[in-house]
Parts: C-alpha cells; sequence; structure tokens
C-alpha cells in the first residue's frame, strides 16, 4: 500500500521528476574535482584518527542496540498512525508537491545561489569544519558525559513525550479542516507574493515620503 502511494506520484509527475534529476547530476558532474577534493579530505581524517572513530563507532553501536526496543516500539506506533490517517497524509503530499512544481523555477533559483556561495566560500567551510573537528575531539569525555546524561533524561521523560505527543495528534486531527484552509490560504499567499511584494514595496515608499514631509 505505502509502495502504491509513493509510485503513483512518481508516474504520474515522472517527467517532472526526471527534470529535477537533471538539476542535481549536472551540478554533480561540473564540480565533480571539488567533491573528489572533499572526500579525499575526509578520508584522510578518518586514516589520521582512526581509533577515536572505532570508539565513536562502538559507543554510538552500544547506544543503537540499548535503544533498539524502544525504537522499535516507536516505529510501531509512527506506522500504526501512518496506516490510520493515510488519506489525510496524501492529500497533504498532494498540495506540497503541486506547490512544488508550481514554483520550480524559484526554487531552481534559489538552489543555484546556495550552490553558488558554497562553492566560492569552500575555503572558510573547510577550515570550519576542521576547527569544529578538532574540538570534538579534544572534547569528547565531556561530549560523551554530555549525551550520556541527554539520554537518561530522554528515557526518563519519553512517557511525558508521548502523551504530549498525542496531545498534539488529537489536536491536529480535531482542527484538521481549518488547518486545511489555513493550507489553502498560504497557497494563495505563495501564489501572488510577487504581487503582496510589489504592494508593499508601494506602501512602504509612500510612508518614506509621508515621514520626509512631516
Amino acid at each position: 500500500l505505502h509502495l502504491g502511494m509513493v509510485m503513483v506520484p512518481v508516474l504520474k509527475h515522472h517527467q517532472e521528476l526526471r527534470q529535477h534529476l537533471g538539476m542535481v547530476i549536472v551540478p554533480v558532474l561540473e564540480h565533480h574535482q571539488e567533491l573528489r577534493q572533499h572526500l579525499e579530505m575526509v578520508l584522510a581524517l578518518v586514516l589520521e584518527h582512526p581509533q577515536e572513530l572505532q570508539l565513536h563507532l562502538g559507543m554510538v553501536l552500544a547506544l543503537v542496540l540499548e535503544l533498539c526496543q524502544e525504537l522499535q516500539l516507536h516505529l510501531g506506533m509512527v506506522l500504526a498512525l501512518v496506516l490510520e490517517h493515510r488519506q489525510e497524509l496524501q492529500l497533504h503530499l498532494g498540495m506540497v508537491l503541486a506547490l512544488v512544481l508550481e514554483h520550480r523555477q524559484e526554487l531552481q533559483l534559489h538552489l543555484g545561489m546556495v550552490l553558488a556561495l558554497v562553492l566560492e566560500h569552500r575555503q572558510e567551510l573547510q577550515l570550519h569544519l576542521r576547527m569544529v573537528l578538532a574540538l570534538v575531539l579534544e572534547h569528547r569525555q565531556e561530549l560523551q558525559l554530555h549525551l550520556g546524561m541527554v539520554l537518561a533524561l530522554d528515557l526518563e521523560h519519553r512517557q511525558e513525550l508521548q502523551l504530549h505527543l498525542e496531545m498534539v495528534l488529537a489536536l491536529v486531527l480535531e482542527h484538521r479542516q481549518e488547518l486545511q484552509l489555513h493550507l489553502e490560504m498560504l497557497a494563495l499567499v505563495l501564489e501572488h507574493c510577487q504581487e503582496l511584494q510589489l504592494h508593499l514595496g508601494m506602501v512602504l515608499a509612500l510612508d518614506l515620503e509621508h515621514h520626509q514631509k512631516r
């Protein structure tokens, strides 16, 4: 059932998805040298600090094995909720997909600007990541203690969190019509954002003009 829900939109919009994948693959092929250089740096750091990474992975694996029962219970609850409310989720995903397809040019422009900034400042980002890694390796004992305390609090208060999530879900289901209306209004706002931006610019210009006269 879940695969059918996923496959129907994929088959319906395969041209848009193929175009989107082309947009993703083109920058990767265009900047493959930078990506390969970045992967080589990551590999060099891994080979330089194998003991610390092995210790960290061992701690993570121990925590995962310890919490697998809680995770299994949580995933079961999530799956039950998804199956129970699949129609509402399918409607919401359809609305989101419609907005993405409607404004894909603006999204493409925004992603291009983000990629340009990342490539322009990659040296600063590389330096920042090295500094963060150095701090993590230097203070790993304090971080390990902090994570242990956070995990203990999470296990202690998971019943309260579960109750809180159930209350939030009940409120969402109770007011889903109002939320759907609100999302439709938001879609109208996104559709007319250029007109609103122009209107706000005119209002701001008039306000500045009257302020200068005063």
